[in-house]
Order: C-alpha cells, then structure tokens, then sequence
C-alpha cells in the first residue's frame, strides 16, 4: 500500500503513483488540508506501507496506526546533532547553533533549520537574502562555514543497504544524473554514522574529500535521478539487489 498526498508536486507524485498502479499496488490518495489528520487515521495499515508527502503531511500520519511506516526518530533529521554522530566527515563540524535573530551578524554562512519541520531551505546566504525570508526571530539555526563543494549526491537507504544514488549538483548548479561509483562508495562508507537503517543521505565532494551533506526522511525526499519505483519497492519489502542496479 502507498499513502500518497496528492497536492503536492505531480513531478513527485505522479512517477509513484503511475509504478504502483502498474505493479497492481493499492494507492490511497489524499489532499493536505484541514481533515487530513482524520483521513489518515481512518486508514487501517497493510503489512508494508510507504506514506510519502510533505514534511507536515507525513508528521500528521506519525499520530495515526501508521505511525510505524513514517522512518524518523527523535533527533535524526536535527543538525546539531550530527556533529557528534558523523564528526569531521559532516560538512558542518564547525557549526553552531543560533536564534534566526542572531544569525545578521554571522553572515556570510551556509545556514540551515536545526529542526525538523524546515521553515526555511538550507543554503548560502548573505545579508540581503537573509533577510528576504523574513523569520521568526526565535527560530532555531544551523550555522556553518561556507564549504568549497564540487558535487552534491543523494542516496537512499533501506534496511541499511544503499538502494540507488543521484547526482543534482555540479560546480554549484544543478546537474541531475545518476551517481557515479566514486559517489556510491562514499555513501557506502558514511553510511555507518547513520541514525535510522531506513533512509536519505546527501554527500558532498570536497578538497578533503567526501562528507556527509544532511539527512533527510525517506517519507519526503525528491527524487531526482532516482527511480521512485526501485526505492518504494525496497520500503514496501521486494528483495534489495542494489548494488547490481547501481553499476
């Protein structure tokens, strides 16, 4: 079974749904508004689920039966608390926290929510967009250092195995393509720091070479490159034969 929001993105939405109906898999479609909460929790589970929506639609199925299907766990998806989990393999080792408030005066950064409901995209700012997102004061940052960062990866893991990976960013612009083996080992690699078996870790290149970029629910995460089908299929309880895939 796939529980899939269907107001939010048709280049998100539509390839998942269009693989499960292919593959006979019964899709439960729902829109994000005020009786949401009520529809999810009307839904009675199947033995394997995969809910994917937004950040606020997949939260709002945390407090239904199908709490068990949504990968999070307190603190997994916070940025402060990668530093000690990943160390000098975390791009942002050198971060701090900081009120929105406080942020002015940090600037230039490379500045992300250190929360899991992102009131803002992570990225570089300056005075000038920092202030166009006009925040709430009190909301609480990841600041870190500007990084040189040639290429950026995002890989998805199940169970602990790397399912597939994609590139979508080159020389600081977007370029989409499947990853490469060198993307795929690091990921591999990094791998062993990570807070939930089931997955989305992006990876950054580096002149010290691969770290860990951020982590990201499954349950949200765009696709990119990816085929959504491989990665649902793996959540939903198909056999795992990744690697062969990914050569």
């Amino acid at each position: 079974m796939i529980v899939l929001q269907n107001n939010l993105i048709d280049r998100l939405t539509a390839p998942l749904a269009m693989w499960a109906h292919a593959h006979g898999i019964e899709v439960i479609d729902l829109s994000w508004n005020d009786r949401t909460q009520e529809a999810l929790g009307q839904i009675a589970p199947a033995q394997s689920v995969f809910i994917y929506g937004s950040t606020a639609f997949v939260r709002a199925a945390r407090n239904t039966a199908l709490a068990s299907f949504v990968h999070w766990t307190p603190g997994a998806f916070v940025a402060a608390r990668w530093v000690d989990r990943f160390g000098a393999a975390y791009v942002g080792v050198d971060g701090r926290t900081a009120l929105a408030r406080e942020v002015p005066a940090l600037l230039p950064a490379a500045i992300r929510p250190n929360e899991e409901a992102k009131a803002f995209n992570g990225g570089i700012y300056d005075q000038t967009s920092w202030g166009e997102l006009r925040l709430s004061p009190d909301i609480e940052c990841f600041v870190m250092p500007i990084s040189e960062i040639s290429e950026e990866h995002r890989a998805w893991f199940v169970r602990g195995q790397l399912i597939t990976a994609s590139r979508y960013r080159k020389d600081g612009r977007m370029d989409v393509a499947p990853s490469d083996n060198c993307a795929i080992d690091a990921a591999v690699a990094l791998s062993a720091c990570l807070p939930l078996p089931t997955i989305v870790m992006d990876i950054a290149l580096t002149p010290s070479g691969w770290r860990m970029l951020e982590l990201n629910c499954v349950n949200t995460s765009g696709w990119y490159a990816a085929d959504p089908g491989l990665i649902a299929g793996a959540i939903l309880g198909q056999p795992i034969d990744s690697r062969a895939k990914l050569a």
